[in-house]
């Protein structure tokens, strides 16, 4: 059966539809079935009607759907990527976003249905030629090996470092199965299964009419059949297609068994059913049934398909269009066992590999970085913009020749302090700008000191709390001694103008001081001669006097002296002994001639200190002038900008923090920190091939959601007191037949309804309780599909009594009173 679980939730019962009555007021389509925000609709199908009427319930839905987000849609946008124009999902959970490293897979799982693309990969029933019934789920199977990761490439966007899945040659991008519950039987008749050649079968969204099964090769040959009409001896129909071509079908010839057409004055050889043409435009006509009985006079009509292809399914082998090999694409017909003494088909499947790199990445300016389906064109892989909530810089720069300046946005603004300083060989030999400008730091909370006297000028003082974290540079000031005792005033160095604010004024040996959540204990003062110096502690947890904390939650590790063996981040020792220098040197960068600074990302839950670590590794040039000499993500990923002088990497993991290494080796490179502040994260579609993507900003809204209201004609005494949309003319749905007062088919249809070949109606009918049953059909199924789409793309008046005609979605006639009140 046709799955409507994405649709939404039924409905209680419908009562007795009601004649066509005198016109109500005015109401435009969606109203009454979405108004002022709230549904009140079934969708009423056929139990036999063909799978192109399921397919138009499911656009009818889910437009229906789509009207009701828009009434009701609050709270704010959703940060991200949208989607609009058909079917999509995106390969990401609610719970768990895909992240710079992640597997598609991995995140999302490897398996999508319908529960996900309810129009492309909607459950359907197949009838064959008997006229028996076989119910059939289709979908795709994702590969594991496809990961968001930062790259390059000499064939994309200009070999601009980007986020996206780069895909080489020959990689599996997914396994499309249609899967028969029950094998799909067949007579063999000439080689061929009988039973199934001349039916039509919806595969991908798409209609195809198949005109040739080989019963030894396995080999199906379709034919793309969006496009059917009946044409009638001696009339001359037209045909419209989704791609806007106009195809006027008359008949030439017919017999019994055989046709000749007349396409846009183009005469078809003499075509049997099941036959195709290929026209001079490159589209096939397909001969689907031939009804002419061999009397003088008779006037017979042709069931034809007019379709963009001829797509061949062989067993184990590339598929053909239009008789060209696609090569990305093979094709397996997998046979079930042989029933009754009919042969059967278990499953359809189609694998598509690349023949070349491909990418799935946000879209360029060439229109690169979405992945499109070889041969079938209907389904796609699309990518929004990388999303990054924030994006707070942090640099690294050389001062001079002999000193590193750290600029960061603390909780108070930017700031920049000087961090290491070496001699004139490139040796490091201090903290801070050099010997008068000291950058006070510590590997301990119990005792750090602060002495003016010997050229301290900036005290580095922190605090985090796991969820919060705040960091400061302090320096001491106002030194006095009143009564005998010493005093002096703490300040933090700000953005503004001055830059030094008094934030604990006259504090004496004892006293606290409280910086924003941070509490320092004043242990000591001294105030003697020329000495001024200041001894202070913090029994804090989270208190640091070596790490710094952005405002966004950035861990910094500053330079802190060490023992010679110490590996934490932040420790150095300037010593040249053996024991000290040659123990460093490997790799740990804590020494005198490489340090690294060390920076700690949140985790995507914005734990402080949770995160990855990366770092910036600082040394000397050739001319003994300090710089950024790497930067080291730990994702192997740093890419080139403009030419291998300048890199650009980003940290795999939950934020993506981008870090670039700037600057020819001739000059003294410098290094800058791009922090995301948050989660940061790619949003990857698989959708239908007309779908867009849109980025948006913001928060999340809510909408109400409209539920399952698709019904079978069989189950409408389930639903009581809905309004009505019935789906499929008198001969496949009873409640369509309640309608026009009869299961009228062909003929007889035409002559309750007016409405002949290649023509459809919409029409309104009063139903008891004041709804209305609004009836959406055609005179063959694909009338029906452009039927449906007039009634969500035109402007259609639902009130009862109203009814249009038309032949194509896009245009449609008023007929009657209606149109004399219009």
């Amino acid at each position: 059966m046709f799955n409507f679980k994405k649709l939404g939730s039924v409905l209680a019962s419908a009562a007795m539809i009601g004649s066509t009555a005198g016109l109500a007021a005015a109401a435009n389509y969606p109203a009454p079935f979405v108004s002022g925000g709230a549904a009140d609709i079934a969708v009423v199908y056929g139990s036999t009607a063909a799978a192109t009427d399921l397919v138009a319930v499911a656009d009818i839905t889910a437009n229906l759907q789509a009207k009701l987000a828009a009434q009701t849609a609050t709270g704010g946008t959703t940060s991200g990527t949208s989607v609009s124009g058909g079917d999509f999902v995106k390969l990401s959970k609610t719970s768990d976003n895909i992240n710079l490293g992640n597997e598609v897979a991995s995140v999302f799982g490897t398996s999508i249905d319908d529960d996900d693309l309810p129009n492309l990969l909607a459950d359907a029933v197949y009838r064959n030629d008997e006229n028996t019934e076989f119910d059939y789920e289709q979908k795709i199977t994702l590969p594991p090996n496809f990961v968001l990761s930062h790259f390059t490439d000499n064939n994309f966007n200009n070999e601009e470092p980007t986020v996206g899945i780069n895909i080489s040659s020959s990689t599996n991008v997914f396994l499309y199965t249609l899967n028969f519950i029950n094998n799909a039987e067949s007579d063999v008749v000439s080689g061929d299964l009988a039973d199934i050649e001349t039916t039509d079968i919806t595969m991908l969204g798409r209609n195809y009419f198949i005109f040739d099964v080989d019963n030894s090769t396995s080999k199906i040959t379709l034919l793309d059949s969006a496009n059917s009409g009946i044409v009638t001896q001696g009339e001359t129909i037209t045909i419209d297609t989704e791609e806007g071509l106009e195809y006027d079908v008359s008949i030439s010839f017919i017999s019994g068994t055989a046709v000749k057409l007349v396409v846009n004055g183009e005469t078809t050889n003499s075509l049997v059913k099941g036959a195709t043409y290929r026209l001079t435009d490159d589209s096939y006509v397909g001969i689907k049934e031939i009804n002419k009985l061999e009397v003088s006079g008779e006037v017979g009509t042709v069931e034809f398909s007019i379709g963009s292809g001829k797509l061949e399914l062989p067993n184990g082998n590339n598929i053909e269009l239009n008789d060209d090999a696609v090569q990305e694409i093979t094709s397996y017909i997998r046979r079930g066992s042989t029933s009754g003494g009919k042969e059967t088909i278990d499953k359809i499947e189609l694998n598509w590999t690349t023949d070349s790199d491909s990418f799935i990445a946000p879209l360029t300016d060439d229109g690169l970085g979405e992945l499109l389906m070889p041969g079938f064109e209907v389904v796609k892989f699309s990518m929004g913009e990388f999303y990054t909530p924030a994006a707070e810089v942090v640099t690294v720069k050389p001062d001079g020749t002999t000193s590193i300046d750290l600029t960061l946005t603390l909780k108070d603004g930017e700031v920049t302090v000087p961090i290491i300083y070496s001699d004139s060989n490139g040796y490091f030999v201090g903290i801070g700008e050099d010997a008068n400008d000291l950058l006070v730091t510590s590997g301990l909370r119990t005792s750090v000191v602060f002495n003016e006297t010997k050229g301290d000028e900036w005290l580095v003082a922190s605090w985090n709390s796991t969820s919060e974290a705040e960091g400061y540079l302090l320096d001491f000031t106002s030194w006095k001694k009143e009564s005998g005792i010493n005093k002096t005033t703490v300040r933090k160095l700000t953005p503004g103008t001055p830059q030094w604010v008094n934030v604990c004024a006259d504090r004496i040996p004892g006293d606290t001081c409280d910086i924003g959540s941070l509490t320092l204990t004043i242990n000591n003062v001294r105030y003697q001669g020329n000495e001024k110096s200041v001894n202070v502690s913090s029994t804090q947890t989270g208190a640091s006097f070596n790490k710094l904390y952005t405002a966004e939650g950035l861990r910094v590790n500053l330079p802190y002296l060490a023992a010679a063996n110490t590996t934490a981040h932040g420790a150095i020792n300037f010593t040249m002994g053996a024991n000290g220098h040659a123990y460093n040197v490997s790799n740990l960068h804590h020494n005198n001639q490489s340090w690294g600074l060390y920076f700690v990302e949140e985790n995507k839950d914005d734990s402080i200190d949770a995160g990855n670590v990366f770092n910036i590794t600082l040394n000397d040039n050739s001319d003994k002038e300090i710089q950024v000499n790497s930067i080291d993500t730990r994702s192997k990923n740093e890419k080139e900008v403009e030419d291998n002088n300048n890199l650009v990497s980003r940290v795999k993991g939950d934020l993506a923090t981008k870090v670039r290494r700037i600057g020819a080796s001739s000059d003294q490179r410098w290094a800058e920190v791009t922090y995301s502040g948050s989660e940061s994260y790619g949003d990857i579609f698989l959708t239908v091939e007309g779908a867009t993507l849109t980025d948006t900003d913001g928060s999340d809204g809510t909408v109400t959601e409209l539920g399952s209201v698709a019904v079978s004609d069989g189950e409408v005494d389930s639903v009581s007191g809905k309004n009505l949309v019935v789906v499929g003319g008198s001969c496949v749905n009873s409640v369509a037949a309640d309608l026009v007062g009869g299961d009228y088919c062909g003929e007889g249809w035409e002559t309750a309804t007016g409405v002949g070949s290649g023509s459809f109606l919409i029409e309104t009918f009063e139903r008891t309780g004041g709804k209305v049953a609004t009836l959406v059909a055609g005179y063959n199924a694909g009338d029906t599909t452009n039927a449906a789409k007039a009634l969500t793309t035109q402007t259609i008046d639902t009130a009862a009594g109203t009814k249009y005609t038309g032949s194509t979605s896009t245009s449609v006639t008023l007929e009657g009173s209606a149109a004399a009140a219009a």
